[in-house]
């Protein structure tokens, strides 16, 4: 007996409706990592939220070296640089930082007076100040509490020679 060879015709509504609705279905899979979070990053302040606190007024006689062949410094050439300098600090840090100051007054005029008289003609000359200005952070920085002090600003800057 022959029985007769069943055609197998496949019912094409289902796997059409399964097409249709896994793109729907793999929208939430695969969605790549968490975003970051930045809540333990400390945010910079902004330049609203921070103050100026005068340093002090600043006259030092600065020798020059004329022949860099002898490296010898000549009377006739010295230069008087008049400024003030100013630091910008957070508002927290306020009355840390008069404290220090008032404690470290003279170490603060001294490595002042130092960074000046060592420095290179060219650091003088520059309209900006920017090299010295570094140094000069990095020589009081630790007198006036470290972080705490931001940056320096010499608004004031006068040059004459002697």
């Amino acid at each position: 007996m022959l029985r007769s060879a069943r055609v197998f015709t496949p019912n094409f509504k289902y796997p059409l409706g399964i097409l249709l609705i896994l793109p729907f279905l793999m929208v939430g899979c695969g969605g790549g990592p968490e975003p970051i979070s930045f809540e333990y990053i400390e945010r910079l302040p902004t330049d609203e939220e921070l103050i100026e606190k005068s340093i002090g007024s600043f006259m030092v006689p600065v020798p020059l070296v004329l022949d860099n062949s002898t490296d010898a410094f000549e009377v006739d050439n010295r230069v008087q640089i008049n400024f003030d300098l100013v630091a910008i600090i957070h508002p927290n840090e306020e009355g840390e930082f008069e404290k220090l100051l008032k404690r470290h007054e003279g170490k603060i005029r001294d490595e002042v007076m130092r960074v000046c008289r060592n420095t290179t003609p060219n650091d003088i000359v520059e309209s900006d100040w920017t090299t010295l200005k570094a140094h000069l952070l990095d020589a009081i920085q630790p007198y006036l509490g470290g972080p705490a002090l931001q940056q320096i600003v010499a608004p004031r800057i006068v040059k004459e020679l002697l």
